[in-house]
Protein backbone atom coordinates (compact mmCIF):
# COMPACT_ATOMS: atom_id res chain seq x y z
CA UNK A 1 0.00 0.00 0.00
CA UNK A 2 2.87 2.32 1.04
CA UNK A 3 4.24 2.24 -2.38
CA UNK A 4 1.38 2.15 -4.12
CA UNK A 5 1.16 5.72 -2.13
CA UNK A 6 4.25 6.57 -3.13
CA UNK A 7 4.94 5.28 -7.04
CA UNK A 8 1.24 7.76 -7.07
CA UNK A 9 3.11 10.84 -5.81
CA UNK A 10 6.49 10.20 -7.49
CA UNK A 11 8.75 10.23 -3.82
CA UNK A 12 12.26 9.36 -3.75
CA UNK A 13 12.26 6.69 -0.95
CA UNK A 14 15.34 7.64 0.16
CA UNK A 15 14.93 11.41 0.59
CA UNK A 16 11.55 11.26 2.32
CA UNK A 17 12.22 9.14 5.24
CA UNK A 18 9.73 11.60 7.05
CA UNK A 19 7.30 11.42 4.49
CA UNK A 20 7.23 8.02 4.56
CA UNK A 21 6.40 7.58 8.57
CA UNK A 22 3.26 9.97 8.14
CA UNK A 23 1.52 7.64 5.46
CA UNK A 24 2.69 4.11 6.85
CA UNK A 25 -0.74 3.10 7.44
CA UNK A 26 -4.17 4.14 5.64
CA UNK A 27 -5.29 5.44 8.68
CA UNK A 28 -2.96 8.22 9.11
CA UNK A 29 -3.39 9.02 4.68
CA UNK A 30 -7.19 9.98 6.13
CA UNK A 31 -6.29 11.72 9.53
CA UNK A 32 -3.72 13.94 6.87
CA UNK A 33 -6.81 14.95 5.22
CA UNK A 34 -8.66 16.23 7.94
CA UNK A 35 -6.14 18.33 8.51
CA UNK A 36 -7.67 20.60 5.75
CA UNK A 37 -10.94 22.85 5.15
CA UNK A 38 -12.00 22.58 1.28
CA UNK A 39 -14.02 25.33 0.27
CA UNK A 40 -16.02 25.39 -2.66
CA UNK A 41 -17.31 28.98 -4.33
CA UNK A 42 -17.60 30.63 -7.43
CA UNK A 43 -17.40 34.55 -8.46
CA UNK A 44 -20.80 35.30 -7.48
CA UNK A 45 -20.36 34.29 -3.64
CA UNK A 46 -20.20 37.45 -2.63
CA UNK A 47 -19.93 36.56 0.99
CA UNK A 48 -16.35 35.79 0.37
CA UNK A 49 -14.83 38.32 -0.81
CA UNK A 50 -11.88 37.78 1.56
CA UNK A 51 -11.35 34.49 0.42
CA UNK A 52 -11.47 35.18 -3.14
CA UNK A 53 -8.96 38.18 -2.78
CA UNK A 54 -6.85 35.81 -1.06
CA UNK A 55 -7.26 33.61 -3.90
CA UNK A 56 -5.98 36.01 -6.21
CA UNK A 57 -3.21 37.42 -4.20
CA UNK A 58 -1.95 33.61 -4.07
CA UNK A 59 -2.32 32.98 -7.53
CA UNK A 60 -0.32 36.48 -8.44
CA UNK A 61 2.54 35.17 -5.82
CA UNK A 62 2.92 31.66 -7.33
CA UNK A 63 1.90 32.28 -10.98
CA UNK A 64 4.01 35.19 -11.47
CA UNK A 65 6.61 36.28 -8.96
CA UNK A 66 7.78 32.29 -7.53
CA UNK A 67 7.43 29.98 -10.75
CA UNK A 68 7.72 32.73 -13.31
CA UNK A 69 4.64 31.30 -15.85
CA UNK A 70 2.87 34.70 -16.46
CA UNK A 71 4.10 38.45 -16.51
CA UNK A 72 3.82 39.94 -13.23
CA UNK A 73 3.95 43.50 -15.17
CA UNK A 74 0.26 42.62 -16.47
CA UNK A 75 -1.19 42.83 -13.33
CA UNK A 76 -0.27 45.98 -11.08
CA UNK A 77 -3.18 45.19 -8.71
CA UNK A 78 -1.10 41.92 -7.61
CA UNK A 79 -4.43 40.05 -8.25
CA UNK A 80 -4.15 37.07 -11.08
CA UNK A 81 -7.32 37.06 -12.30
CA UNK A 82 -8.94 36.81 -15.79
CA UNK A 83 -12.39 36.48 -17.57
CA UNK A 84 -12.57 32.50 -16.85
CA UNK A 85 -12.92 33.54 -13.09
CA UNK A 86 -16.61 34.52 -13.78
CA UNK A 87 -17.32 31.04 -15.30
CA UNK A 88 -15.68 28.75 -12.77
CA UNK A 89 -15.99 27.09 -9.59
CA UNK A 90 -13.07 27.22 -7.53
CA UNK A 91 -11.71 24.33 -5.32
CA UNK A 92 -9.97 25.58 -2.23
CA UNK A 93 -7.53 24.00 0.19
CA UNK A 94 -7.42 25.86 3.42
CA UNK A 95 -4.92 24.88 6.45
CA UNK A 96 -6.02 25.68 10.08
CA UNK A 97 -5.04 28.83 10.12
CA UNK A 98 -7.37 29.79 6.91
CA UNK A 99 -4.30 30.26 4.66
CA UNK A 100 -4.83 28.66 1.62
CA UNK A 101 -2.38 25.90 0.32
CA UNK A 102 -3.33 24.37 -2.54
CA UNK A 103 -6.07 24.92 -4.97
CA UNK A 104 -7.86 24.59 -8.75
CA UNK A 105 -10.42 26.09 -10.80
CA UNK A 106 -12.47 24.21 -12.75
CA UNK A 107 -13.79 26.43 -15.99
CA UNK A 108 -17.57 25.54 -16.70
CA UNK A 109 -18.86 25.35 -20.66
CA UNK A 110 -20.15 29.16 -21.26
CA UNK A 111 -19.92 31.53 -24.22
CA UNK A 112 -15.95 31.89 -23.74
CA UNK A 113 -15.62 28.71 -24.33
CA UNK A 114 -12.77 26.61 -23.03
CA UNK A 115 -8.79 28.74 -22.85
CA UNK A 116 -7.30 25.38 -23.80
CA UNK A 117 -9.83 24.77 -26.98
CA UNK A 118 -8.79 27.97 -27.89
CA UNK A 119 -5.39 28.38 -27.50
CA UNK A 120 -4.35 24.58 -29.30
CA UNK A 121 -7.21 24.88 -31.71
CA UNK A 122 -8.83 21.88 -30.42
CA UNK A 123 -12.82 22.08 -32.41
CA UNK A 124 -12.19 19.49 -34.36
CA UNK A 125 -10.94 16.96 -31.70
CA UNK A 126 -13.55 17.62 -28.72
CA UNK A 127 -16.33 18.08 -31.36
CA UNK A 128 -18.09 15.12 -30.60
CA UNK A 129 -18.08 15.49 -27.22
CA UNK A 130 -20.96 16.93 -25.22
CA UNK A 131 -19.49 20.51 -24.16
CA UNK A 132 -22.13 20.28 -21.39
CA UNK A 133 -19.98 17.72 -19.67
CA UNK A 134 -16.60 19.08 -20.02
CA UNK A 135 -14.48 21.36 -17.85
CA UNK A 136 -11.03 22.83 -17.69
CA UNK A 137 -8.69 22.02 -15.03
CA UNK A 138 -6.67 25.18 -14.50
CA UNK A 139 -4.70 27.23 -12.24
CA UNK A 140 -3.69 23.83 -9.89
CA UNK A 141 -1.96 25.37 -7.71
CA UNK A 142 0.15 23.75 -4.60
CA UNK A 143 2.01 26.45 -2.53
CA UNK A 144 5.92 25.19 -1.82
CA UNK A 145 5.74 24.47 1.49
CA UNK A 146 3.21 22.01 0.61
CA UNK A 147 4.38 20.47 -2.61
CA UNK A 148 5.87 17.26 -0.92
CA UNK A 149 3.52 16.49 1.18
CA UNK A 150 0.41 14.36 0.03
CA UNK A 151 -1.65 17.32 -0.76
CA UNK A 152 -1.01 16.73 -4.75
CA UNK A 153 -3.20 13.43 -3.70
CA UNK A 154 -5.88 15.23 -1.48
CA UNK A 155 -6.43 18.21 -3.92
CA UNK A 156 -6.92 15.51 -6.68
CA UNK A 157 -9.56 13.46 -4.43
CA UNK A 158 -11.52 17.14 -4.02
CA UNK A 159 -11.52 17.11 -7.58
CA UNK A 160 -13.05 13.87 -8.10
CA UNK A 161 -15.40 14.41 -5.56
CA UNK A 162 -16.98 17.62 -7.03
CA UNK A 163 -17.07 15.57 -10.98
CA UNK A 164 -18.73 13.06 -9.32
CA UNK A 165 -21.17 16.06 -7.95
CA UNK A 166 -21.49 17.85 -10.85
CA UNK A 167 -21.27 15.32 -13.55
CA UNK A 168 -18.76 16.00 -15.38
CA UNK A 169 -17.55 13.45 -17.38
CA UNK A 170 -14.45 15.13 -19.37
CA UNK A 171 -11.29 17.01 -17.79
CA UNK A 172 -9.56 19.61 -20.57
CA UNK A 173 -6.23 21.05 -19.49
CA UNK A 174 -2.94 21.89 -20.59
CA UNK A 175 0.46 21.34 -18.65
CA UNK A 176 4.29 20.38 -18.72
CA UNK A 177 5.03 16.77 -19.02
CA UNK A 178 5.85 16.41 -15.44
CA UNK A 179 2.44 17.37 -14.67
CA UNK A 180 0.64 15.67 -17.04
CA UNK A 181 2.45 12.34 -15.44
CA UNK A 182 1.78 12.89 -12.08
CA UNK A 183 -1.83 13.19 -13.34
CA UNK A 184 -1.83 10.05 -15.18
CA UNK A 185 -0.14 8.35 -11.76
CA UNK A 186 -3.95 9.21 -10.03
CA UNK A 187 -6.30 9.25 -12.66
CA UNK A 188 -5.11 6.83 -15.39
CA UNK A 189 -5.15 7.59 -18.70
CA UNK A 190 -4.30 11.09 -20.10
CA UNK A 191 -4.81 11.55 -23.57
CA UNK A 192 -2.74 14.06 -25.51
CA UNK A 193 -4.66 16.08 -27.90
CA UNK A 194 -2.13 17.99 -29.74
CA UNK A 195 1.14 19.51 -30.77
CA UNK A 196 2.76 21.61 -27.68
CA UNK A 197 3.00 25.22 -27.67
CA UNK A 198 5.21 27.10 -26.03
CA UNK A 199 2.75 29.30 -23.17
CA UNK A 200 3.02 30.02 -19.42
CA UNK A 201 6.87 30.44 -20.54
CA UNK A 202 6.86 26.69 -20.63
CA UNK A 203 6.05 23.95 -23.09
CA UNK A 204 3.05 22.87 -22.84
CA UNK A 205 0.62 19.97 -23.85
CA UNK A 206 -3.27 20.13 -24.40
CA UNK A 207 -4.82 17.16 -22.30
CA UNK A 208 -8.36 15.06 -21.89
CA UNK A 209 -9.44 13.25 -18.63
CA UNK A 210 -12.38 10.60 -19.17
CA UNK A 211 -13.45 10.26 -15.90
CA UNK A 212 -15.61 6.65 -16.93
CA UNK A 213 -12.15 5.14 -17.38
CA UNK A 214 -11.05 6.08 -14.13
CA UNK A 215 -14.19 4.92 -12.42
CA UNK A 216 -13.54 1.59 -14.78
CA UNK A 217 -9.98 0.98 -14.15
CA UNK A 218 -9.39 1.76 -10.14
CA UNK A 219 -11.53 -0.93 -8.99
CA UNK A 220 -9.39 -3.25 -10.65
CA UNK A 221 -5.63 -1.50 -11.03
CA UNK A 222 -5.69 0.76 -7.71
CA UNK A 223 -8.19 -0.34 -4.97
CA UNK A 224 -6.32 1.59 -1.94
CA UNK A 225 -6.69 5.00 -3.78
CA UNK A 226 -9.90 4.66 -5.08
CA UNK A 227 -11.22 3.33 -1.51
CA UNK A 228 -9.46 6.80 -0.58
CA UNK A 229 -10.74 8.57 -2.46
CA UNK A 230 -14.64 7.70 -1.50
CA UNK A 231 -13.47 7.63 1.79
CA UNK A 232 -16.03 9.88 4.05
CA UNK A 233 -14.00 12.93 5.01
CA UNK A 234 -16.18 15.46 6.51
CA UNK A 235 -13.79 18.57 5.51
CA UNK A 236 -14.25 17.65 2.01
CA UNK A 237 -18.43 17.29 1.63
CA UNK A 238 -19.31 20.37 -0.55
Amino acid sequence: MLKTILKILRIDINENERLIDLIASYSKLKKISRDYKVKVITDNDNLDKKLFDDLYKIRYEIYCLLDKLLDENDYPEKYETDEYDKHSTHLIILDKKEKIIGTTRVIRNSVLSFPTLKEFHLEKELESLPHEKIAEISRFIIIPEYRKTLLFLDLCKVMYLFNKKMGIRYYLGCGEMWFIKKLKATFGEVKILGEPLFCFNALNYPFLIDTKNLEERLPIQNKILLQYFNSEDKSMKF
